[in-house]
């Protein structure tokens, strides 16, 4: 009975862990082309984000909300206290000036003009 009892507590452990280890995988609801259905458009909007919400793909980042379902668009992103700015289809960009902010070789705001 113990046995039984023990096994049926280490299995719904295990199926938990499994649900919440899949649950990243929801980062793929979006993919930084432009999809304005999956996208949150914004008029450079200002966002705290996780740097779990970032995510690196097809040579770029891109960056989504908290449950990983929509991603970020035409807005700045402060992570771990720097921030980023993503372009209207999502990429984050580096090595350019956005309105009178620059963002250097790591995507990371440094100087006004």
């Amino acid at each position: 009975m113990k046995r039984n009892l023990i096994s049926k507590g280490v299995s719904s452990i295990l199926i938990i862990i499994s649900i919440i280890a899949l649950k990243p995988i929801g980062v793929s609801a979006f993919d930084g082309q432009g999809s304005t259905n999956k996208m949150t458009i914004a008029n450079e909007s200002t966002i705290y984000a996780d740097s779990y919400q970032w995510d690196y793909r097809k040579g770029g980042w891109i960056c989504g909300t908290p449950d990983l379902n929509q991603g970020y668009a035409n807005a700045w992103i402060c992570t771990n206290g720097k921030w980023y700015y993503v372009n209207k289809y999502g990429w984050m960009v580096s090595n350019t000036w956005v309105n009178n902010y620059y963002v250097d070789n790591t995507g990371a705001w440094t100087k006004t003009r």
